[in-house]
C-alpha cells in the first residue's frame, strides 16, 4: 500500500511544477481525475473522502479531493491523459485554469 500512495504522492507533486519523471507532462497541470486497475482502487478505499460540495462524477471515491476512478471508466476520446509508474492520470494545462 505505502508503494501506492508514494506513487500518488509523487504525481501530486508534480502538479505544482514541471513535472520532472518520465511519462508525467512537462508543464504544470491540475489533476482532475486518477485511473486505477480495480484492486487498486479497493486498496485505496480507505483513503477516500468526499467534501459536501464536491459533485459526485461517476467516481469511486476522491484521493486528496482528485476523483478516483476504476480503469474500465476511462474516457477515450479525452485528450490530455498521462501516466507515471502504471496510473492513469487525466490533467489539464495549468494554462487551461482561471
Amino acid at each position: 500500500m505505502h508503494d501506492l500512495l508514494s506513487k500518488l504522492d509523487r504525481i501530486f507533486e508534480a502538479q505544482v511544477g514541471p513535472g520532472g519523471e518520465p511519462g508525467m507532462p512537462c508543464t504544470p497541470f491540475v489533476l482532475i481525475g486518477l485511473y486505477l486497475e480495480g484492486p487498486e482502487v479497493e486498496r485505496l478505499r480507505p483513503y477516500f473522502h468526499r467534501d459536501a460540495d464536491y459533485p459526485d462524477v461517476g467516481e469511486a471515491g476522491r484521493y486528496k479531493s482528485v476523483p478516483v476512478f476504476s480503469l474500465a471508466q476511462i474516457d477515450r476520446d479525452r485528450k490530455h491523459y498521462g501516466s507515471f509508474e502504471g496510473i492513469l492520470v487525466a490533467f489539464v494545462p495549468a494554462s487551461f485554469v482561471n
